[in-house]
């Protein structure tokens, strides 16, 4: 009998788009090949295989393998696993920018005081302006109601909108965090290792320049340097005889050559690492233009606006409610006509001046306060964008 194998946990892998800021949870375990993500990513973004690439840790993670290979276990499969996804495409320096968010159209429609006209009713003829007054009101209150419900639907669809801009804008800061802590291990490494090459390179090059530039010297020095007598019987005059001083010149000229073409490279080579020594320091320099901390604190002080705007709604229901009770209570002949009936139908018209110069004018004040900061995380989140994208 073959042995059972362990169960597989599997997890909700959260991946983070940096360059929208979006974000998809995706299951995996420690046998998940990345591909099989990178396929699952493709489907949801549009963004072909070999333009993607995905870190973990700061550690660019490698289709053919596992998660597992990158030290993913149960443990941190069980405490949630962050993958960064970066577009290729959008980090080349000629990449056109991203395409900005603009306001969405809402799909909510805002009634019409003249889809609230009074229907027809027998006191209308009354002497008392209480009474009748009484049709109008309701039909007022009604409509009074009707826009605020509308009001609050628009403003819980933009504030929906907001914290949504916002939870994008906080992934993007993140991954702009992953990404510089990646450049600089990077640049750490190529730092260290091109002062190693500078530091060797002026010590050999110095060595290198006096050896050239004795070499003349040292060629005639051996001419001048005669042989013992019994070494000059043999033909051997002096030392230049003892070494092939043709080859010597040779090399000697194939060496002040390379070194020439040496010299010019290593300033090339210098050149180039100050330049991207500036662009890391630039990159570094870089912070997201956004502060995601204000702009969170102003989001919860928006929802006390849609909070504010549901209790004044909540009255103007009531008041809708008294007013419809009313003019059931007004059919009643036997009801319409007592003073106290009366003096409850005549609070209708404070109660009335009330919603227009106070509720109705509040209502849109708030509205339109809570429309001006989505227009304000719309521009937040196309700042962090090109943050992202530069």
């Amino acid at each position: 009998c073959a042995p059972k194998r362990p169960p597989r946990h599997d997890t909700m892998l959260l991946v983070l788009i940096a360059h929208n800021g979006k974000s998809y949870e995706l299951e995996a375990n420690a046998e998940t090949k990345v591909i099989k993500v990178q396929t699952a990513l493709e489907n949801l973004t549009s963004v072909p295989l070999d333009q993607q690439i995905l870190t973990l840790e700061g550690t660019k993670l490698d289709r053919d393998k596992t998660f597992g290979d990158y030290g993913v276990g149960e443990e941190k499969l069980a405490e949630g696993v962050k993958v960064f996804f970066y577009n290729k495409h959008l980090l080349h320096p000629a990449s056109l920018p991203p395409k900005p968010e603009v306001l969405p159209k809402l799909k909510i429609t805002f009634p019409e005081a003249e889809q609230y006209q009074p229907l027809h009713y027998p006191f209308q003829q009354s002497a008392v302006s209480a009474l009748r007054n009484l049709p109008k009101y309701e039909r007022q209150f009604c409509f009074h109601l009707a826009r605020s419900k509308a009001h609050i639907e628009a403003s819980t669809e933009y504030l929906r909108i907001c914290e949504r801009l916002l939870a994008e804008q906080e992934v993007q800061a993140l991954a702009i965090d992953s990404a510089q802590e990646n450049v600089e291990s990077i640049f750490s490494y190529i730092f260290n290792m091109y002062e190693k090459f500078r530091s060797r390179f002026i010590e050999q090059i110095d060595n290198h320049e006096t050896l050239l530039d004795g070499f003349m010297g040292e060629l005639e020095k051996m001419e001048r340097t005669e042989t013992h007598e019994v070494v000059q019987a043999s033909g051997i005059k002096s030392l230049i005889d003892l070494v092939p001083k043709d080859n010597l010149c040779k090399w000697h000229a194939q060496c002040s050559t390379m070194h020439a073409q040496f010299k010019p490279k290593a300033k090339e080579l210098s050149s180039l690492f100050e330049s991207v020594k500036c662009d890391v320091e630039a990159l570094f320099m870089t912070v997201p233009s956004v502060d995601i901390t204000k702009l969170s604190e102003r989001l919860q002080t928006t929802r006390d606006l849609l909070l504010e705007m549901t209790s004044i709604s909540e009255v103007l229901e009531k008041d809708w409610l008294l007013s419809k009770d009313q003019l059931a209570r007004a059919l009643d002949q036997n009801q319409h006509q007592t003073q106290t009936f009366l003096g409850e139908c005549g609070a209708l018209q404070s109660m009335n001046e009330v919603h227009m110069n106070s509720h109705i004018p509040r209502i849109e004040e708030l509205f339109n306060k809570l429309e001006r900061f989505t227009k304000h995380c719309i521009d937040c989140k196309n700042a962090m964008s090109r943050c992202v994208h530069s």
